[in-house]
Order: structure tokens, then C-alpha cells, then sequence
């Protein structure tokens, strides 16, 4: 009898595991985007949503060689994985990867988010990030901007989940290897190394609560001894003997964390983190067909690593251009969140501000003189850094002087997040007070991923022109042993793509005449084709 029911409880408790996966907001947010990323996927190699990069990366990934500045090591080892995947063409695959990690990153944001906002919350923000045109758009070409999505995603939730400073130094630093903005997370993983060096352990604090309640005790005990005749007041003797080496009274320090081993975690981590930028030299080796600069010596590596060549797009646009690019952007984003979600991005910002302001929720704030105030809850910490870290991530894109700068609010984009979610949950409360039991306001958090899904479907975007029946009329008609000379980046890129990823054409030489300005670029070009 006894073991029917155990065993018919324990039938229960499986059963009702299984549910609770199958509507974990992460789960849920990431096969839903991945399920629309790939059924609006991109057949093949493409253009659109400046996706000229996409050639050279596959490329380069398929024969193990360094891509343009900053090499992006990680994406080029993890992207010959999935070109040994036996599904469609090798852009296909390449295209399935970006789907995948940018699918990946809207399911751990959704992680993230469920640390402070319910689940359908957590569930309507991260899923309004994974409609978000800009960031649809980027998941379904191959480019680098998904991994990198995936890579900040993995640096604010191991920020929000408090996790190790091993971990979350690690992941900082890889987040580096995907792509050079996410620097711009510092102050987000500057406050969790701060918070966590600054920190008491918990056996300091467990002791310092003991002390605590021996202070009551005694206290208790001999207010009560000191009113009857029989034991009259202690001396001091008593509570010498019974307190003897403690100062009960004022000795209330807690035991400091050692910071000797966090910091070496943390410099391990962050070390550890930025290994894939040590593998460009092999990457470099004679073999790979795609090098760019010289990886294989210092100088070279930093200035692949570095970015030098594209330093000169940093805060280069003109006064007119960045005029004309603010009123530009500022429909684009507003297209990002539609005009139902920014009313609930600025209630969100606002009232959390305002109730940690009023002691509800205190942060920290920085001061001249240092920081004012003791924080008892991390959440307007954490809205208040990701909101500096948003804008940081905004004026650099804005600045950037190329006409593809708008791929680089990704990060702004999911860092966007926390104060939507907190306007959702803000209005789905204020309502629930005052609903009917046939009206759910809980349901109306999804208008806005579903508002932006609906407009995707209504007006999608414009199918680009196909490359490939223009490069294999290109060449066809090219004689055997041609020279074939490119005008720019995507032009090169695309014939890269043909003839080192699928093997076409393999007698041509290929010269782009915008990199022949560069020594390493020539010299290549000499000891791949002596003759």
C-alpha cells in the first residue's frame, strides 16, 4: 500500500517537472525566435541588411584564415563547426548559425529577466528583442552581430545571476573575441568586481549575528539577575569570565573576503576569456587563403586585433551627417519597440529610478565624492548601469562614421530590455487592481512582440537580388588562369565565398584592388602565386 503511493507520488512529481520545462520563459523564448528565424532564413548568400561581410566569413571560417579586423577567431572556429553540417549550401549553414545564436541570446536573456519580473514578463521582453527588426534581420544572414548578441547576453546574465567573478570575467572577455564594442560592458562588469571585492563572506557576517544575539542574551539574562535580591549585580569578574578576548559591546567588524584569490580568478577568467585571439597566429599559417595583415608577429597581431584600420570611423561624422543620422535613428528605433513598447521603455526607466530615489529599491549613486546611498536590492543598480552602458553602446554607433553603424545597437537593443520589462510588469499591476476576472491584463504584455511579429508578416522586407547566378555567369565567361580584378569589400567577399567555400573556379586569381594598397596584402598575393 505504503509503496503504491510512493510510487503514484513520484509518477506525480515527474509529470510535473516536464511541464514546468516546457513553459520556462527561456525555453519558450528561444524556440519561438529560432522557429521564425528559420522559416524566414536566407537560402543562400545575400546582401541584404548589409550583409557584404558574409562571403569573406564564410571563407574564412571554411579554410581556417583570419577574416578583416578583429579576425573574429571565435566566430571562425565555431563557424567551421557548423560548416560540417550535411544541410543545405555552406551559406545555409552559415546563415542556420547566426539564427541559432541570435535565438540562443533571446532565450538567456529571458533568463535574465526572470531574476526580477514574472514570466510572461520576462517571456513578452525577450521575445519584443528577438522581433526586433534590427535584430531579425542580423539572425537570419551570416554575420557576426548574433554570436555577438549571444556573447553580451551571456556577460549581463552572468552580471544579473551574480555568478562567480571567474565566469563572469571569462565571459567578458570572449564577448571581446566576437566583436570590439562589447568593451562598452565595463561598467556593468566593473561594478560586479567591485561589488563582489567589497563584499563580506558569510562566515563573517554568520559570526557577526552570533555576537549579535550573545549581546542579547546577556543583556536579557542580567537585566533580569539584577533585579532580584538573591543574585544581585554581576561583577566583573562574571562577565569576564564568561565573555573573556570579546568586546560584546563594540566588536561588530565582519571578516573581509580575501582578495588575493578573487583577483586571481578574475585576471584567470579574463585571460582564459581572450585564448581564441591567441589561435590567430596559427589561423595565419601559409595554408589559409584568407590572412589578413600579419597575425604571425606582435605588431601585426595587435594591429589585427586592435582594429587599427577602421580607427579613423571612430567619432568621424560631421556635424550634418550625425544631424541627419539622430532624426534617421530616432525612427529606427522607435520601429525597433514599435510606439507600444517606448511609452513602456520610459514609464519602465522612470519609475524604477523614482522608487529607488524613495528608498523602495536604493543604488547606489555615483557622487564627485564617491557613491551615496547602501543598496539593499541590485535591481536599480543593475537598471541604472545597463541604462549607462545602453547609451554608451548608442553614442558609439552614432558616431561611427559607415553607413552600416545602425547593426551596432544590438547590445542596446537587449540592454533595452530590463526597463520594458519593468514598464510591462509596472502597467500589467497597476491594471490587475482594477480588472474585471474577464479581461487578463497579464496577456497584453505579448501586444508588443506580437504588434512587431504582425508587421514583419504584413510589410516584410524586400527580397534581394540573387548573387549567385551573377557570379557563376562571371565565371563562366572568365578564360582559364583569368586575373580578376574587384572594386571593393562586398565584391571580393561574394567571389571569395565561390571560390575558396564552394571550390569554384580554382585556376582564377582573384585581386581586389582597394587592399593591393597594403604591403602584407601584396606579399600574400606573391607567395601564394609565385608564378
Amino acid at each position: 500500500m505504503i509503496g503504491s503511493m510512493a510510487r503514484e507520488a513520484k509518477g506525480r512529481g515527474k509529470t510535473a517537472v516536464f511541464p514546468h520545462i516546457l513553459t520556462h520563459p527561456g525555453l519558450l523564448a528561444g524556440s519561438t525566435a529560432l522557429l521564425v528565424y528559420l522559416l524566414t532564413l536566407a537560402p543562400d548568400l545575400t546582401w541584404r541588411s548589409y550583409g557584404g561581410d558574409g562571403g569573406e566569413l564564410i571563407a574564412a571560417s571554411v579554410t581556417l584564415g583570419v577574416p578583416h579586423p578583429t579576425g573574429y577567431p571565435t566566430y571562425v572556429l565555431l563557424g567551421k563547426l557548423f560548416s560540417l553540417l550535411p544541410i543545405g549550401t555552406m551559406a545555409y549553414r552559415f546563415n542556420l548559425f547566426s539564427a541559432v545564436a541570435a535565438a540562443a541570446a533571446v532565450g538567456l536573456t529571458a533568463v535574465t529577466l526572470r531574476t526580477h519580473f514574472s514570466r510572461s514578463t520576462s517571456l513578452a521582453a525577450s521575445l519584443t528583442l528577438a522581433f526586433a527588426p534590427l535584430v531579425w534581420s542580423q539572425a537570419t544572414i551570416t554575420e557576426v552581430y548574433g554570436l555577438n548578441l549571444l556573447a553580451v547576453a551571456a556577460v549581463v546574465w552572468a552580471v544579473v545571476k551574480k555568478r562567480p567573478l571567474f565566469q563572469t570575467t571569462l565571459l567578458f572577455a570572449l564577448s571581446l573575441t566576437t566583436h570590439a564594442t562589447s568593451l562598452l560592458l565595463l561598467p556593468l562588469v566593473g561594478w560586479r568586481i567591485w561589488e563582489e571585492l567589497t563584499a563580506e563572506d558569510a562566515e563573517g557576517a554568520k559570526k557577526e549575528k552570533e555576537k549579535r544575539n550573545d549581546i542579547g542574551s546577556v543583556q536579557d539574562r542580567y537585566s533580569k539577575e539584577c533585579h532580584t535580591r538573591e543574585s544581585g549585580y554581576p561583577s566583573a569578574a562574571q562577565l569576564d569570565s564568561r565573555f573573556r578576548g570579546k568586546d560584546i559591546w563594540t566588536d561588530t567588524k565582519k571578516t573581509p573576503r580575501p582578495l588575493r584569490p578573487l583577483r586571481f580568478k578574475s585576471l584567470l577568467g579574463f585571460v582564459l576569456g581572450l585564448t581564441p585571439l591567441l589561435a590567430l597566429p596559427w589561423l595565419a599559417r601559409p595554408a589559409s587563403p584568407i590572412v589578413w595583415g600579419q597575425p604571425n608577429t606582435v605588431g601585426g597581431w595587435w594591429w589585427l586585433v586592435s582594429g587599427q584600420i577602421y580607427r579613423a570611423n571612430l567619432f568621424a561624422l560631421s556635424l550634418s551627417d550625425l544631424t541627419q543620422r539622430l532624426a534617421d535613428w530616432g525612427q529606427l528605433l522607435a520601429v525597433q519597440f514599435s510606439w507600444l513598447g517606448l511609452p513602456l521603455i520610459a514609464w519602465g526607466q522612470k519609475h524604477v529610478i523614482s522608487t529607488s530615489l524613495r528608498g523602495e529599491i536604493p543604488y547606489p549613486l555615483p557622487t564627485p565624492t564617491g557613491f551615496l546611498g547602501r543598496p539593499r536590492n541590485d535591481m536599480g543598480t543593475i537598471f541604472l548601469l545597463s541604462l549607462l552602458t545602453a547609451v554608451l553602446t548608442l553614442i558609439h554607433a552614432l558616431t561611427y562614421a559607415t553607413p552600416d553603424a545602425h547593426v551596432l545597437l544590438l547590445p542596446t537593443l537587449l540592454l533595452l530590455t530590463f526597463p520594458l520589462a519593468a514598464g510591462m510588469e509596472g502597467i500589467s499591476r497597476q491594471g490587475a487592481k482594477a480588472q474585471r476576472k474577464s479581461v487578463s491584463f497579464a496577456s497584453l504584455r505579448l501586444c508588443v512582440p506580437l504588434f512587431l511579429l504582425a508587421a514583419h508578416i504584413v510589410q516584410p522586407p524586400a527580397e534581394p537580388i540573387s548573387l549567385r547566378p551573377a557570379v557563376g555567369e562571371i565565371f563562366t565567361h572568365a578564360p582559364a588562369n583569368a586575373v580578376l580584378l574587384t572594386p571593393g569589400d562586398a565584391t571580393i567577399f561574394t567571389l571569395w565565398y565561390f571560390h575558396h567555400a564552394e571550390q569554384q573556379r580554382p585556376d582564377l586569381l582573384l585581386v581586389d584592388s582597394n587592399l593591393f594598397a597594403f604591403d602584407w596584402y601584396r606579399q600574400r598575393l606573391a607567395d601564394q602565386y609565385p608564378q
